[in-house]
C-alpha cells in the first residue's frame, strides 16, 4: 500500500489530481483485467455481489456524463425557469427543439393531431413542442440519485450544475420555500457570498445520492464529493478553518443490517406490540439480500407489504377452529392454520396508520445501537445514517433525477430468485431490472438518464421491457445510438433519457452515431443543430408508439413512419409464407470457418466496397464463384 501511495504522489502525476474524476480512474483499475477474465472463465453468471461489482466497473466517458446530466437535471431546471437560465448555454449537450412553447399553470396544449403523416423529418423537428408547466423548486429540494454509483462520476458533474442552479435560485424573487427549511433561499442567506460559502455543503447534504454494493466504491464516491467541495472553497479563497463542516453525505452501501443474529433476536423480542418485532424481523431477513441485489431490493415495498398483511390479518380477526361434523367421532381435527403475525393487544385502527413510521424508527434505533456496539464504523461524515438503515432511508424517497451506468447480464446467484419474483416485466437481465427500478424511484415529473448496451431496444428477449416499461410506465424522450468504442467492455452502447410521462410532445429524438469515431464532438454538433432547427442525416424524429405495429416492437427509429405502417400491416413471413434463415451467420464454425493461413490466397475473394450501381457487384460475385474463389474474409465478434 505504501508503494501505491508513493506512486500516486509522484510529481509526474501532479497535474492529474486537478481533475475531479482522477480518483475514479484509480479505483476502476484497482481490480486488474486478469481478475475479471478469471471470474468469467469460472462462471458465466456472477457468483456473488463482489463479482457483479468487479465485472461491471467501467468508466463512463465525460461527454456521456454531460449529455445525460444536461438532459435530466439541466433540462428540469431549464423547464422550471421556462428557458431563462444560464444552463441554456453552459450545458453543451442540452437538447432543445427550435419551437418550444412553455405552458403556464393549468394550461393545456392546443388540441390537434399528434402525428402528421405527410410531414418530413425537417418539418417534424420544427413543429411547436408544448412543454408542460413544471413548478419551481428550491434547489435544496432537488434530489439526484445514481443507483449504481461506482466512484461517483455522474454526481461530480451534477455538482457543477447545482452550483449554478443555487445562484440562479437566490437571484429569483419568485423562488419558492424549501421543504427542508420552510424558508426561501434568499431568506436563509442574506448575501450571495453567504450562499456561495454554504453551497458545497448543501449540495453534498441535500442533493446528491448514491447507492452501490461495493463499500470501497461508496467510500471513494463520498471522498470525491468531499474533495469537489474543497475545490470550490479553495477557489473562493476560504482557508480550512473558514470552511463549513460537511456533516453528512447520502452515498450509501447496500448491505444487510449490522449485528449478530442473537443481537437482532434480542432487539425484536423487546418491541411491543409483538407484531412490530415480527415485521422488523422480516425486514432483517429481506435485508440479507441487500448486498447482492443492491438498488434492486425494493425494501420500502417489503416494509409496506408486511404492514399491509399484518393490518389485513388484524381486521379479519381470529379464525375459529374448524369443528367436526360429528363431535363424538374419533377422528383427527384439522390443524389450525398458522398465522403469520401475532396481532394481539392492538385495539385501535389508527395503530396501522403509524405502524410503518414506528418500524422505521425501530430499524434506525437498532442500526445505530449495533454500529456503536459491535460493528466497525465506516462513516466518513459524523451524521451519516447508520449502516443498513442508510439504504432503507434512501430507498423510501422519490427523486427528480436518476443517472446511471447500470450493470448488465445475469444477476448473482443469491439474488436471482428474488429478482425474478419482483421484476416480472424485466426478468432475465439486471440492466432491464435497473431501468424498471429507476422509474419506480423517480417522482411523477422525474427523468432517468442511462448508458447501457443498445440491445434492449432491439432484441426479442427485451420485448416486455419495450412494451410494458417503455410503452406503459415510461417514455423514451431522447436516445443517442452510439455503437462501439464508448466503454472498455466489448459492448455496443446507447445513451437515453426516459420520462414517466410523455412530456414535451409525442415525438422523440434519436441520434445515430454507430460508425463515427469522434462521438462526443459529433453529438455536441447534433445537439446544437437541433436547437437551430437544422436536421442532420443522423437525426430522426419519430413517435415510439409507431414501433408497436412491428412484431416484437423493435425501436427501428431510422425507418420512416410510412414504411413501419406498411410492414406492420402485414402478417409475419415466418410461420405464414416461408422459413427465415439468417444470412452471414455460420451456424457451424468447424465446417465453414478457417483461419486466414489455412486457405490458399488464390481461393480468397478480396473484399470490395459496394458501388452505387448494384449490377457490377452481382457480376463480380458470379465471376469469383466461377473461378473457385469461394472463401471470403469474415470477422466473427
Amino acid at each position: 500500500m505504501e508503494d501505491v501511495l508513493a506512486e500516486l504522489n509522484t510529481t509526474e502525476l501532479t497535474h492529474l489530481w486537478t481533475e475531479d474524476e482522477t480518483i475514479g480512474w484509480v479505483y476502476q483499475y484497482f481490480n486488474p483485467p486478469e481478475e475479471r477474465k478469471a471470474m468469467r472463465e469460472a462462471s458465466q453468471a456472477p457468483r456473488n455481489s463482489r463479482e457483479l461489482a468487479v465485472r461491471n466497473q467501467f468508466f463512463t466517458p465525460r461527454y456521456v456524463v454531460e449529455f445525460l446530466t444536461d438532459n435530466t437535471l439541466g433540462r428540469i431546471w431549464y423547464e422550471m425557469r421556462k428557458g431563462s437560465t444560464a444552463l441554456r448555454e453552459e450545458c453543451r449537450y442540452l437538447v432543445r427543439r427550435p419551437n418550444e412553447v412553455f405552458l403556464g399553470p393549468g394550461e393545456k396544449a392546443p388540441a390537434g393531431k399528434e402525428d402528421e403523416t405527410d410531414l418530413s423529418q425537417e418539418e417534424l423537428l420544427k413543429r411547436p413542442v408544448y412543454i408542460e408547466h413544471r413548478p419551481k423548486k428550491d434547489p435544496r429540494d432537488l434530489r439526484i440519485l445514481d443507483p449504481a454509483c461506482g466512484s461517483g462520476h455522474f454526481l461530480l458533474y451534477a455538482f457543477d450544475l447545482l452550483e449554478r442552479i443555487y445562484e440562479e435560485a437566490w437571484g429569483d424573487p419568485d423562488s419558492p420555500k424549501s421543504e427542508a427549511t420552510g424558508r426561501t433561499i434568499r431568506e436563509d442567506f442574506e448575501t450571495l457570498d453567504d450562499l456561495r460559502r454554504q453551497v458545497p455543503k448543501m449540495i453534498v447534504e441535500y442533493n446528491l445520492h448514491g447507492i452501490d454494493i461495493d463499500p470501497r466504491a461508496v467510500q471513494i464516491a463520498a471522498l470525491a464529493l468531499w474533495l469537489r467541495a474543497q475545490k470550490t472553497w479553495k477557489n473562493l479563497g476560504l482557508k480550512a478553518p473558514e470552511r463549513p463542516r460537511i456533516a453528512k453525505s447520502n452515498i450509501v452501501t447496500a448491505e444487510p443490517m449490522p449485528g449478530e443474529e442473537d443481537m437482532r433476536r434480542e432487539f425484536t423480542a423487546s418491541l411491543k406490540p409483538r407484531v412490530l418485532g415480527q415485521i422488523v424481523d422480516e425486514v432483517f431477513e429481506k435485508m440479507k439480500l441487500a448486498g447482492e441485489a443492491g438498488s434492486l431490493l425494493k425494501i420500502e415495498e417489503e416494509i409496506k407489504d408486511a404492514v399491509a398483511a399484518a393490518g389485513k390479518q388484524w381486521r379479519e380477526g381470529p379464525k375459529p377452529e374448524q369443528q367436526l361434523l360429528f363431535p363424538t367421532m374419533d377422528a383427527p381435527r384439522p390443524k389450525q392454520q398458522e398465522l403469520r403475525f401475532d396481532v394481539k393487544g392492538i385495539t385501535d385502527e389508527r395503530f396501522w396508520d403509524q405502524a410503518e413510521d414506528r418500524i422505521l424508527d425501530a430499524l434506525k434505533e437498532y442500526a445505530e445501537r449495533a454500529e456503536n456496539g459491535h460493528a466497525t464504523r465506516r462513516r466518513l461524515f459524523a451524521e451519516d445514517a447508520a449502516r443498513g438503515f442508510a439504504f432503507i432511508d434512501l430507498c423510501r424517497n422519490r427523486h427528480d433525477v436518476i443517472l446511471m451506468n447500470p450493470p448488465f447480464g445475469a444477476s448473482s446467484r443469491e439474488s436471482k430468485d428474488y429478482i425474478e419474483e419482483r421484476y416480472q416485466k424485466t426478468k432475465g437481465d439486471v440492466l432491464a431490472n435497473f431501468i424498471e427500478r429507476s422509474l419506480n424511484l423517480t417522482n411523477s415529473q422525474g427523468r432517468v438518464g442511462a448508458i447501457s448496451s443498445r440491445t434492449p431496444f432491439f432484441l426479442g428477449s427485451f420485448e416486455t421491457l419495450r412494451t410494458e416499461v417503455f410503452g406503459k410506465i415510461g417514455h423514451i424522450r431522447l436516445l443517442a445510438d452510439l455503437g462501439e468504442g464508448v466503454l472498455e467492455a466489448m459492448v455496443e452502447t446507447a445513451i437515453y433519457v426516459v420520462t414517466k410521462q410523455r412530456l414535451g410532445g409525442p415525438e422523440s429524438l434519436f441520434f445515430r452515431l454507430l460508425i463515427d469515431v469522434e462521438k462526443g464532438e459529433l453529438l455536441r454538433q447534433l445537439t446544437e443543430e437541433c436547437s437551430k432547427g437544422d436536421r442532420s442525416q443522423r437525426t430522426f424524429v419519430i413517435n415510439p408508439r409507431h414501433f408497436e405495429t412491428l412484431s416484437g416492437n423493435p425501436y427501428a427509429y431510422w425507418v420512416s413512419k410510412t414504411t413501419i405502417e406498411t410492414v406492420g400491416g402485414h402478417s409475419c413471413i415466418e410461420g405464414n409464407k416461408a422459413a427465415i434463415r439468417v444470412g452471414m451467420q455460420t451456424g457451424d464454425d468447424f465446417r465453414f470457418l478457417r483461419c486466414l493461413w489455412e486457405i490458399p490466397a488464390a481461393l480468397v475473394s478480396p473484399s470490395s466496397t459496394l458501388p452505387e450501381n448494384k449490377q457490377p457487384v452481382r457480376q463480380q460475385c458470379l465471376n469469383e464463384l466461377s473461378s473457385d474463389r469461394v472463401w471470403v474474409p469474415f470477422s466473427k465478434t
